[in-house]
């Protein structure tokens, strides 16, 4: 799970999301709240406005609108981090919104949540179904708000997501509540499988790109292409150094488009325990910007 940039939505749509806060704001208790919003989000008529917070969200989404949870099923869902049910109050708030997959939506994360309470404590209540949390202090951390890398580090031989901070801090605590008790991010093996090929699949990717980087000629060029690439055809007519941009350029963008793109992040980040990858980005730096 990565940060999200947050692209702007039009003013409309900003007046939408306003005008359908306001009215379960009207409401006069937490019951009332909630229900509002639950109502008004079943039977929402503002298709424009979606519309628009859906295309928004794709344009954000870590890869090819793909899970920004699990970063690997098709992302289908606009999701409310902080569930409707426990916080109408940030129901149309614009902020509170990704795209996920509905394995993550709504096979694991559903609307469960937790709070520290007492307030200033690093104690996690769980807060029961159609109560209303004591606290606003939620341990389900928010990428439109917080960078997750300040929470964990991605083990790429291993898959597993672990926490750094200190056990016992309110830190550990959200990290530990996120992966482990709302995603599942570590226990769904299929994920950490994923992961791990992802990570030899970068490896691959990154060395194919410095060999078309390093390719002397058009003929050294046309081999690796041929013995990589099976539906490239490279012309002739254009210059050795034009062609190896593009092919790299191409390249680029399938390695930042594939599913698990923290698998990169990853790899950039501990470039230096990275031997193999070390080594290749010293022969090909650019990609440390990627």
């Amino acid at each position: 799970m990565l940060f999200l940039t947050s692209n702007p939505i039009s003013q409309r749509t900003q007046d939408t999301l306003a005008d359908l806060q306001a009215e379960v704001d009207q409401e006069t208790n937490f019951a009332g709240k909630a229900a509002s919003a639950i109502r008004i989000w079943k039977n929402k008529t503002n298709n424009r406005a979606f519309e628009e917070i859906k295309a928004v969200l794709i344009s954000m989404c870590v890869g090819t609108e793909i899970c920004n949870y699990c970063e690997q099923n098709e992302a289908t869902d606009i999701e409310h981090i902080l569930p409707k049910s426990f916080f109408p109050q940030d129901a149309f708030r614009w902020d509170n919104y990704l795209l996920a997959c509905k394995a993550c939506n709504s096979g694991y994360k559903l609307d469960q949540i937790a709070v520290f309470s007492p307030s200033g404590s690093c104690t996690r209540f769980v807060v029961a179904r159609n109560t209303q949390p004591p606290t606003q202090e939620v341990l389900m951390i928010n990428p439109r708000l917080e960078d997750p890398f300040d929470y964990w580090q991605l083990n790429l031989e291993t898959g597993m997501f672990l926490e750094t901070p200190d056990e016992g801090t309110c830190e550990f605590q959200k990290a530990n509540y996120t992966l482990e008790v709302v995603l599942h991010l570590n226990d769904r093996e299929a994920l950490r499988t994923q992961r791990q090929m992802a990570a030899r699949d970068r490896l691959r990717d990154l060395k194919l790109i410095v060999n078309i980087h390093e390719a002397p000629d058009f003929a050294t060029l046309n081999q690796i292409v041929n013995e990589n690439e099976p539906f490239i055809n490279l012309d002739q007519n254009l210059p050795l150094d034009d062609l190896k941009r593009n092919l790299i350029n191409n390249l680029r963008s399938a390695l930042l488009n594939r599913p698990h793109p923290t698998v990169w992040a990853e790899i950039i980040r501990q470039e230096a325990t990275l031997d193999r990858f070390q080594q290749l980005f010293n022969r090909f730096p650019e990609a440390r910007n990627w």
